[in-house]
C-alpha cells in the first residue's frame, strides 16, 4: 500500500478586521467593457476609484462606456482576496437615470480574461440609482475582483456611468498549507458501484494503490450518465493544484474531466455556482498533477466526468490529493482560534444553526455581542454559539468531529 502522510493544520479563523471600514477599491486597477471615446472628457474606468465622488460628468471624475456597447460592465481588481460585504456607488448628476438595472458580482479570477468563470452574486439593483447607493451583499462573498454590470433593456440608453465605487470588506490572508487538504475528509459521489467496496471515501484514504480489487478505488454505478465525485474540505481554501491516481485495469475510464471548486454543497444546492479549476480532456495515466488555470477559492472540490460517448461510463479514481492554502481573515486580536476535537460545554442558552462553513458560523458569532465563542461540528455543519458558560470547571471536553473556536484561547 502506498500512503500519503497526514499533516493536519490547525486553522486560524478570523471573521472580520478593521479593513471593513476602508475603501478597498481606492486607487486600484479598474477596467470597463468599452471607452466612451470623447477626447474632451476623461471617462476612463479608473475615474471610479480615484477618491473623487463628484457627480459632474464634465469634471473628469466619472466613467462611461461606448454608445454601441449593450453588454456593459466595469470591474476593479482589489489585488488581494477579500470577503466583500458592501459596495457603494455614486451616480452622475445629469442623466442620472442611466445608472440602473445593475448586478454586482465578485470573482476569484479576472472576469475579462475568464469571462465564463463563475461570479458570486453580491447584490442586484433593479431600479434607478440615486446620487449615492449603498448596496449590502446578500451574504459576504469572497474574491479579488468586483464587477458591476448593467442589464440592458431594449429602448433604453446603454451607457454605464459610475462616478465612484467604494468596496468594503475584510482581508483574507492565506495560510500556506503544504499537506493534502483532502486527506481523510468527507467524500461523496453521484452513485455507488455495488461490488466490491468502491465508495467515495476510498479516494481520500491515503492509499494510492491502483488495484480495483484492493478496496482503494472509487467507482460510480452502471447507468450513471452524469458521474461526479466530491470532497468536503471542511474549511475554505485557495485551491492551486490537484493530483489524481488512476486504476491499473480499465484506466481509460478516467478521462474527459472537469475539476471545480464550490462554496456551497452542490448535493444540497444543485445550482451552477462552480468555479473552474481546470479541464482535462485526455486519459489520465497512472498519476497526473493538474494545476488550476488560476487559483480558486471554496470549500467543496469536485471532479466531473463529461459524457461524450452517449453511454454510461464509470468514474473511477484511486486517490485524489488537493493542494491549497487555508483562507483566513485578518482581524488581529479579534481572531477566533481553533481547538480541534474539543467542544466547550454550554447551557440551554446556546443557539444551534446549520451553516456551510466555520467562517459563516464565526461571522454570525462576531456580529452578536452576546456570543463568547462557538463549537462547530464538521460533518453536519452544526454551529453552536456560546452565549452563557456553565459553572463547571472542566468546560472544554474531548469531542471527536468538533472544533471549538474561542477568542485568543492560546
Amino acid at each position: 500500500m502506498t500512503s500519503l502522510a497526514l499533516l493536519y493544520v490547525v486553522p486560524l479563523l478570523c471573521p472580520f478586521s478593521d479593513s471593513a471600514e476602508t475603501n478597498l477599491a481606492l486607487n486600484k486597477h479598474a477596467f470597463q467593457s468599452s471607452e466612451y471615446g470623447d477626447s474632451a472628457v476623461d471617462t476612463g474606468a479608473e475615474n471610479a476609484v480615484d477618491g473623487n465622488t463628484n457627480g459632474d460628468w464634465y469634471a473628469n471624475s466619472c466613467t462611461t462606456t461606448a454608445s454601441h456597447d449593450t453588454s456593459t460592465w466595469w470591474f476593479v481588481d482589489l489585488l488581494e482576496a477579500y470577503e466583500v460585504t458592501q459596495v457603494i456607488m455614486w451616480n452622475r448628476v445629469n442623466h442620472s437615470g442611466r445608472l440602473r438595472n445593475l448586478v454586482v458580482e465578485v470573482s476569484s479570477v479576472n472576469p475579462a480574461t475568464y469571462p465564463s468563470a463563475y461570479r458570486k452574486l453580491c447584490s442586484r439593483f433593479p431600479g434607478i440609482a440615486g446620487a449615492q447607493e449603498n448596496l449590502t451583499c446578500n451574504s459576504p462573498v469572497i474574491g479579488r475582483f468586483v464587477r458591476i454590470s448593467k442589464i440592458h433593456v431594449h429602448g433604453t440608453i446603454p451607457f454605464l456611468t459610475l462616478c465612484e465605487v467604494d468596496v468594503r470588506g475584510n482581508l483574507l490572508q492565506i495560510d500556506v498549507t503544504e499537506s493534502n487538504v483532502a486527506l481523510h475528509k468527507v467524500a461523496y459521489q453521484s452513485s455507488d458501484y455495488p461490488n466490491p467496496d468502491t465508495g467515495a471515501g476510498n479516494a481520500v484514504d491515503g492509499n494510492t494503490d491502483g488495484a480495483i480489487g484492493g478496496n482503494s478505488c472509487t467507482s460510480t454505478a452502471d447507468g450513471d450518465m452524469n458521474a461526479w465525485w466530491l470532497v468536503d474540505l471542511l474549511d475554505v481554501y485557495e485551491v492551486t493544484n490537484v493530483t489524481l491516481w488512476n486504476r491499473d485495469i480499465g484506466a481509460d475510464r478516467l478521462q474527459n474531466l472537469v475539476l471545480e471548486v464550490r462554496s456551497q454543497l452542490p448535493v444540497v444546492l444543485p445550482i451552477p455556482q462552480a468555479e473552474l479549476c481546470t479541464a482535462f480532456p485526455a486519459t489520465v495515466g497512472a498519476q497526473v498533477t493538474l494545476p488550476c488555470d488560476a487559483p480558486v477559492i471554496g470549500r467543496f472540490f469536485i471532479v466531473r466526468k463529461v459524457n461524450v460517448s452517449g453511454i454510461d461510463e464509470h468514474l473511477t479514481m484511486c486517490e485524489v490529493a488537493v493542494s491549497g492554502n487555508l483562507i483566513k481573515s485578518d482581524c488581529g486580536s479579534r481572531c477566533l482560534k481553533a481547538e480541534v476535537g474539543k467542544r466547550f460545554m454550554t447551557d440551554n442558552a446556546s443557539k444551534f444553526v446549520t451553516v456551510l462553513s466555520p467562517a459563516e458560523c464565526a461571522c454570525d458569532c462576531h456580529r452578536n455581542i452576546r456570543c463568547l465563542g462557538l463549537n462547530y461540528e464538521m460533518s453536519t455543519g452544526t454551529c453552536e454559539m456560546i452565549y452563557k458558560l456553565k459553572t463547571s470547571v472542566d468546560q472544554l471536553i474531548n469531542a471527536p468531529g468538533w472544533k471549538y473556536y474561542g477568542y485568543n484561547i492560546y
